[in-house]
């Protein structure tokens, strides 16, 4: 509670506490490593982060992004994916600053398929929860197309949702 007006209200004492947060994370990822006789590194690791997104543009390149940056060197020194709920277009380019390699959308209205790929050059996931926001737009335009691209792939037991997803927006233009 109070952390969207600690960043304006005592923006030095809110980077200490996501210095804390973020080291008691990692010290928690050792232990359970240590519990499975893990080593504490590995070869890939990916970030779930659902508040990041809740802080304008402006304030990730000192809120966000050291405490990602952190996160990541105490982890991996190879690939990076993220989940990072419910960014807006503007900060997809901030995925690449990352050096992330995969990022998966999460639930979200502010992105589609064509937001993600004009504003960042990597893999991504697109869940059939941010599906539903874009498909509710064009089911009223154009319901059985939809539907029939759907069920025909649904079909495949091999899926590749970025393909899906492109499939279905490709047949209702």
């Amino acid at each position: 509670e109070g952390f969207f007006y600690d960043v304006y209200d005592e923006p030095e004492r809110t980077k200490e506490i996501r210095d804390l947060v973020v080291d008691s994370v990692l010290d928690f990822k050792r232990f359970i490593a240590d519990l499975n006789e893990r080593p504490h590194m590995s070869p890939s690791h990916k970030l779930y982060d659902d508040v990041g997104s809740m802080l304008s543009c402006d304030m990730w390149p000192e809120f966000v992004l050291p405490y990602y940056e952190k996160y990541f060197r105490g982890l991996t020194a190879g690939r990076r994916g993220a989940h990072i709920e419910d960014l807006r277009p503007e900060q997809l380019h901030f995925l690449e600053d990352m050096g992330l390699s995969e990022y998966d959308s999460g639930i979200s209205n502010k992105v589609n398929q064509e937001t993600i790929r004009e504003n960042c050059r990597m893999n991504f996931g697109w869940r059939m929860g941010s599906f539903h926001y874009w498909v509710l737009g064009k089911l009223a335009k154009s319901p059985l197309m939809y539907l029939g691209s759907l069920l025909l792939d649904l079909q495949n037991p091999v899926h590749n949702w970025n393909n899906l997803g492109q499939k279905i927006q490709g047949s209702m233009k």
